[in-house]
C-alpha cells in the first residue's frame, strides 16, 4: 500500500467516492473514464489481493495515469487500458464494482453501455455513478440517472449527495435486475 500522504494532491471528491465504493481488499474494480488516474490511485491503495482495471479513451490521459500509478502497476494491483468501454476486450462476470466519475453513460446509447456493465459485473456486483456539476446541485440531480438505470434493467439501491467544494456531488448505486 502507498502512504496516505499521497492523497494531498487528490481532490476530496475522489477520496469520498472511493469511500462510497465499499471496497474489500480482494475486490476487482473497473473504473471507466479514469482520466489521469487520481481516483485509480485511491482505489489501488485500498486493494491487497484485488485488482483495478482503469480505462480511458485518451492515450494521453492513460499515459499520465500510468506514471502516477507506477507502484500499483508494478505490484500487479492496477492495469490501465486505452479503450472505449463499448469496444473493450474484458472478461465477463469479472468485476465486483464498476465505477465512473463525471462520465455521461446516457449520452449516446445507454442500452448498450448498461448491457455491457451487466456483462462485466459479477453476480452481486454494483455500479457506482458519481457526478459533480460546475454549479450547485441537489439530490434531485440523481433522478435522471436513476430513471435511465431503471429503464435499462438496473435497480437503484442508493443515492447520496455530498457537500463538497466547490460544488456538491452525487452518487447513484445500482445493481442489475435478476
Amino acid at each position: 500500500m502507498v502512504n496516505d500522504k499521497t492523497y494531498t494532491a487528490i481532490p476530496k471528491r475522489f477520496i469520498w467516492a472511493v469511500d462510497m465504493l465499499e471496497l474489500q481488499p480482494c475486490h476487482r474494480v473497473l473504473e471507466i473514464g479514469c482520466g489521469v488516474g487520481l481516483m485509480a490511485e485511491v482505489i489501488s491503495n485500498k486493494l491487497e489481493d484485488g485488482k483495478l482495471v482503469a480505462m480511458d479513451k485518451s492515450s494521453f490521459m492513460i499515459e499520465k495515469a500510468k506514471l502516477r500509478n507506477k507502484p500499483f502497476i508494478a505490484a500487479g494491483t492496477a492495469a490501465f487500458l486505452t479503450a472505449d468501454f463499448l469496444k473493450a476486450d474484458l472478461q465477463r462476470s469479472t468485476f465486483d464494482t464498476i465505477t465512473a466519475f463525471n462520465l455521461n453513460f446516457f449520452r449516446k446509447d445507454p442500452a448498450k453501455v448498461l448491457q455491457r456493465v451487466k456483462q462485466f459485473l459479477k453476480p452481486g456486483g454494483k455500479l457506482f455513478i458519481f457526478f459533480q456539476n460546475p454549479y450547485e446541485i441537489t439530490i434531485s440531480a440523481a433522478d435522471l440517472i436513476a430513471e435511465k438505470l431503471s429503464a435499462h434493467g438496473f435497480t437503484v439501491v442508493g443515492t447520496t449527495l455530498k457537500e463538497l467544494s466547490p460544488t456538491s456531488a452525487i452518487c447513484v448505486v445500482a445493481v442489475p435486475e435478476v
